[in-house]
Parts: C-alpha cells; sequence; structure tokens
C-alpha cells in the first residue's frame, strides 16, 4: 500500500508541473506588409501612407503583458496603443499610436526606459525561445531597443540600444520623429536593417519582436507601468509562466501597406518557422534596464488552465486517494 501510495504522489506532482507549463501563453505571427513607397517620417500616421495597424494592442489578448507598478487607476483608459509593423528593402518600420494624457520622460538615451517610450525587442533569428526560456526568449543577436519624446530636455528625440549590433550608442542610423496632439502621442520609426544585424531581407522571411509601451505620469517618479505585445523585454518580464508567450513572430509579405484587401489580424503559429542556426546568448546584461515592478498578477486571467488551480485539484485528488488505501487497510 506504501508503494502505491508513493506512485500516486509522484504522479500527482508530475501532473501539476505540467499543468504549469502548459498554462504559458501562446505567441502570434504577424503578416509584415511591405511599404512600395517609404512613408514622410512626420509624426502623423494615416490610412492612406500607413495602411491598418498590425496589431491593436488592448488588455486581455494572449499575446499581452500588463504591469502596473503604482497601482494608480487614472490611468486606465491609456492602456492600448494601436501598432504598425511595415518594411521595405532598406528598413523595418515600427509605428505606435496612443493616448497619452500625461506624457512623462525625464531623461534621454540610457535613461529612456524610466517614462512614455517605446521599448522593442527584435531578434534576426526569429523566435527561437521554448517553454522554459519564455522569460529571456532571445538569441545572443537580439536588439533592444528604445525611442522617446524627452519631455525633461524640451521635448528632443532620442534613441538607444543596450543591446544589438549598436549597443550603448543612440540606434546607429535610425530616423524617427514623434508627436503629441490633443492627449494622443505619435511614433514613427525607420531602422536600417543592417542595424538589426539583417544583411539582406525578402518577402517570406521571418524574425521575431517585442513591442512595449512603457507608461509615465510623472517625470519625477518615472515609469508606472508597461503594456507590451509579446513579452521578454523589460527586466525579467513577467516572473510568473501563465502569463508569458514569449517574442512574436514577424513574416515578411508583398502585399502593399496600403492594399484595401490586405491582412490585419495576426495569427497563432500551427508549428515554429524555420530558424537560422543560434549560438548560447552570454549572460551579460546591460549597465541599466528597466527595474523590476512588484509581482502583482496582469488583470486577464491566463488562457489556459490556472496552475495553482491546477495543483491543488492534483493534490485534492492524491488525498481521496490516501484516504481511500487507508480505509482499506
Amino acid at each position: 500500500m506504501k508503494k502505491l501510495f508513493a506512485m500516486l504522489l509522484v504522479v500527482a506532482t508530475v501532473c501539476s508541473l505540467a499543468f504549469v507549463v502548459s498554462a504559458a501563453r501562446p505567441n502570434e505571427e504577424a503578416t509584415v506588409l511591405k511599404f512600395t513607397t517609404a512613408p514622410e517620417l512626420d509624426g502623423v500616421i494615416t490610412e492612406a501612407e500607413w495602411g491598418k495597424p498590425t496589431v491593436h494592442v488592448v488588455l486581455g489578448q494572449a499575446t499581452t503583458e500588463y504591469k502596473d507598478a503604482r497601482g494608480d487607476e487614472e490611468f486606465e483608459d491609456n492602456r492600448w496603443f494601436d501598432l504598425y509593423i511595415r518594411w521595405d528593402d532598406n528598413n523595418y518600420y515600427v509605428g505606435a499610436y496612443m493616448p497619452d494624457t500625461s506624457h512623462a520622460l525625464k531623461g534621454s538615451e540610457n535613461a529612456l526606459w524610466n517614462g512614455d517610450c517605446i521599448q522593442m525587442g527584435f531578434d534576426p533569428h526569429g523566435v527561437t525561445a521554448t517553454p522554459e526560456t519564455l522569460q529571456d526568449p532571445w538569441s545572443k543577436d537580439y536588439t533592444n531597443m528604445a525611442f522617446g519624446l524627452v519631455s525633461g530636455e524640451g521635448n528632443t528625440l532620442s534613441s538607444w540600444c543596450w543591446y544589438g549590433p549598436c549597443a550603448n550608442e543612440p540606434v546607429e542610423g535610425a530616423k524617427y520623429n514623434i508627436k503629441r496632439d490633443s492627449g494622443y502621442t505619435t511614433y514613427e520609426i525607420a531602422i536600417p536593417w543592417t542595424s538589426l544585424g539583417v544583411e539582406s531581407v525578402k518577402a517570406g522571411d521571418v524574425y521575431a519582436a517585442t513591442i512595449a509601451r512603457v507608461l509615465a505620469e510623472d517625470e519625477d517618479y518615472g515609469y508606472t507601468g508597461w503594456i507590451s505585445w509579446g513579452t521578454g523585454i523589460l527586466g525579467k518580464g513577467s516572473t510568473e509562466e501563465q502569463y508569458l508567450c514569449g517574442c512574436n513572430a514577424l513574416r515578411l509579405s508583398n502585399v502593399s501597406a496600403t492594399d484595401p484587401n490586405a491582412p490585419t489580424t495576426t495569427t497563432t503559429p500551427s508549428a515554429p518557422a524555420e530558424q537560422k542556426p543560434v549560438e548560447e546568448k552570454p549572460a551579460e546584461v546591460p549597465a541599466e534596464t528597466p527595474a523590476e515592478t512588484p509581482a502583482e498578477a496582469p488583470a486577464t486571467a491566463p488562457v489556459t488552465a490556472d496552475p495553482f488551480t491546477a495543483v491543488a485539484v492534483v493534490m485534492a485528488i492524491s488525498a481521496g486517494a490516501a484516504l481511500s488505501l487507508k480505509k482499506r487497510k
């Protein structure tokens, strides 16, 4: 009987671990439309120039991570942004449009993370993470960078790269504009492929990205949280596996950005795309990265079974089995 009871406990433990791993969220694959004419980077996004958003990032999506470092409900209406991802032979383009009633960014360059900005991760090798590496889902060749409008320095434009080919300096060759108007902020960013470690591109290529909107309300307080499409670039990201999806896949398409029939939604990949071999990434970290926030659970529930509930259920089953064995003695 004791052996049978021990076997039941082992099975219970294995099952509970399986539930925890299965609770990680799926990532997405976005179709990246092509610019046939490069946009004018004037801080204004129009459908005639950019087409429709690639993703409307809101709370509740499987690939959305939300962190509230302050617990302040005043910026509840700010928790979304429209994200545009485009390409041409020369550049990788990111556009973003968002409500921003209290833009606050005190420092430039290496201090960009501590206020309102767009922070991005890009991996030339595509999605390489496994369920066990979703907290840090990148190859050693990925780029971690940010772009911001520095209110603390007279609304000047600034960029910075923590990892990647242009590490520890502004993003090389990037052209961008950021404008605020009537309580909204618009970002238009063009980054040379070579600054991301990509020598040539073509339709069908698959890369990987996480793109985050960092939120702030007060220059002296610093950032108050973030909402991101994908995970793995802000601090360590989520510490709870059920809220992780890793970075998302970007598949380049020859379809024009302004084609009225162009796809505008993302899809969950049915199988990992074929990727180039990668070397193991060294464990170094930049001198300053966004500080981790208290481990509060995001406002949305995981899309699969909650691991703690699963463990409790399995333990209850085990206890019932043990009691049944005891009664049979």
